[in-house]
């Protein structure tokens, strides 16, 4: 069930975002050891230093579906790339049924590029939402199935930015940053339709500069 209409990502307070609190549930520390750690891996090794510009990146969270992590990233002078890792069985249930010394679960690793007129809107629509974080005036209601959506952008001399989302209204521009978050994932994960995939991306960026969020 979709979490009430909010038009604003809420501000963050897990590991993954570096700037907030170091105080690190065991399930957030999974996730960090399984996907984030290895997706950084994957960037270093596949992006050269000098094209590390700018970067926008999702952590989803469903409750019972394999967690995974994006990120694009990449040089408006030259390109971008899209990085997705996505654990093959959801972490929460395998840790559940494992022991402390038991293996994480297996990780899919893929990427693809992204024309750099894409990536550097995509960073641009990134960034405009995370910039406009905010606690909403009445706390709104949380459920126990659904996705949290952790949203992050960071630019080359740039100080990091993020926030989060738990099962967003698709028509929100929360919804909307999901929705192309996951049309991104899509891109990657079958590269046979790409274009179809692509045009999906183009209309989430176009809705998104068409409804930037308000500032206070």
């Amino acid at each position: 069930m979709p979490n009430e209409s909010s038009s604003y990502l809420e501000p963050e307070g897990s590991r993954f975002s570096p700037r907030q609190s170091t105080a690190i549930r065991s399930y957030e520390l999974l996730v960090v050891e399984t996907l984030l750690e290895p997706t950084e891996c994957e960037v270093q090794s596949l992006v050269a230093p000098w094209q590390l510009e700018e970067s926008a990146s999702v952590v989803c969270l469903p409750s019972f579906e394999p967690e995974w992590v994006l990120r694009v990233v990449g040089d408006r002078k030259a390109k971008f790339w899209v990085v997705l890792l996505e654990a093959e069985t959801n972490i929460w249930y395998s840790a559940l049924s494992q022991s402390e010394t038991s293996p994480s679960p297996p990780v899919k690793k893929l990427w693809a590029e992204l024309a750099k007129e894409i990536g550097g809107a995509v960073c641009d629509v990134w960034s405009d939402v995370v910039s406009q974080t905010r606690y909403p005036r009445t706390r709104l209601a949380g459920g126990c199935d659904g996705a949290t959506h952790h949203f992050e952008y960071s630019g080359k001399g740039v100080p990091a930015i993020a926030g989060k989302t738990w099962s967003p209204v698709e028509t929100t521009i929360p919804g909307r940053l999901a929705g192309l978050a996951r049309c991104l994932r899509d891109y990657v994960r079958d590269q046979e339709n790409q274009d179809a995939f692509l045009q999906a991306v183009n209309d989430h960026l176009l809705w998104l500069q068409s409804h930037k969020p308000m500032s206070p």
